[in-house]
């Protein structure tokens, strides 16, 4: 049977090398001073915290994660907010191709008119578990040379050796993990992860809408949402009172990519004007017409990413304004630019 001891010395707080149990009484509890909490994002990334940001593919997840970590580097301006000072981050990616980063980096750094940030460190497309006490270790020590305050995994599926993630064994283990990991450096961890297939996300049902465990979501200090409309909500938030939502959006000229934040409403508009320029040149480009989803596709090659809802309306705008044609493929529409542009 185990043996417990209390203790009167707040400092021996830890069990003992003896097999006995540390015991506190309340007024050794009530005398505990907790360090002030040291935010890496204010009010939405805690400095050795846990963060998820969940959204539908092609819903900008991944561009604001980069532009995130560019701005840690940097002591940059990311998600409407102010960092105070520069820091190493580290970007482990399972779930995109090289070349495209490399592109989508190159985009970024120039919307931002800066050179390369040698405090940006990448590890890609090597296999990696977090339910592996090996990889994990690994991980550790690459956390360790770089000394990152931020280490974002992209994304979490990929990351899981194979597990389900909807097991709350695995997820446990491999949430566990990833604190241990955020403790021992303290470092910030930010999971992109996705969203169950639905309709939409409703304010009431956002933190049910993360797929997989509900242990994911039971971990996470912060859990952050991507809409697909351009809306980013905060449906958790473990150490401060709910942020307010922003919007954002998206812009390239091809050249350079800039995250623009900012309302709701006024970042759709901007969205929806940088699809309406970028658009006709892509058609330009374009030996036939092209369906909507092939104009979406495209405009992310571009840096641009826009929803159905925002693609719908600055077709429609182009179309009112005399720039396009619509043909048919089938039962899809098509588009074309149309001969003379007034």
């Amino acid at each position: 049977m185990k043996q417990f001891t209390t203790h009167t010395n707040k400092a021996t707080i830890d069990p003992s090398a003896s097999n006995s149990l540390s015991v506190l009484t309340l007024a050794e509890l009530l005398a505990l001073q907790n360090d002030p909490l040291d935010w890496l994002l204010d009010d939405l990334i805690p400095g050795g915290g846990l963060a998820i940001l969940a959204g539908m593919p092609s819903s900008g997840k991944t561009f604001l994660a980069l532009d995130l970590a560019l701005a840690v580097t940097t002591c940059g301006r990311a998600w409407g907010r102010e960092l105070t000072a520069a820091s190493p981050a580290l970007y482990v990616d399972l779930e995109n191709a090289p070349q495209m980063l490399s592109e989508r980096m190159r985009a970024l750094l120039n919307g931002r008119n800066l050179t390369p940030a040698e405090k940006l460190h990448f590890i890609l497309g090597q296999p990696l578990s977090l339910t592996d006490p090996a990889d994990v270790a690994q991980l550790g020590t690459a956390i360790a040379a770089t000394e990152a305050r931020l280490i974002v995994f992209d994304s979490l599926v990929r990351f899981m050796g194979g597990a389900d993630e909807n097991d709350a064994g695995n997820v446990a283990q491999a949430m566990g993990n990833l604190r241990s990991l955020a403790n021992a450096h303290a470092c910030a961890v930010l999971l992109i992860h996705h969203l169950r297939k639905s309709n939409g996300v409703t304010a009431g049902a956002a933190l049910e809408s993360v797929r997989g465990s509900g242990d994911i979501v039971a971990a996470m200090d912060t859990v952050i949402i991507v809409d697909g409309r351009g809306k980013v909500t905060t449906a958790k938030s473990r150490w401060t009172q709910t942020p307010a939502p922003f919007g954002f959006a998206i812009t390239s000229d091809g050249e350079a990519t800039q995250i623009v934040i900012g309302e709701a409403t006024e970042t759709k508009k901007r969205l929806v004007a940088c699809v309406m320029e970028t658009t006709p040149t892509i058609l330009d480009r374009s030996a036939s017409s092209l369906t909507k989803q092939e104009i979406a596709s495209r405009l992310e090659t571009e840096g641009v990413v826009a929803s159905d809802r925002t693609l719908d309306t600055a077709l429609a705008n182009l179309q009112q304004a005399g720039h396009l044609t619509v043909g048919k493929k089938g039962r899809k529409n098509t588009y074309a630019l149309a001969k003379v542009l007034s």
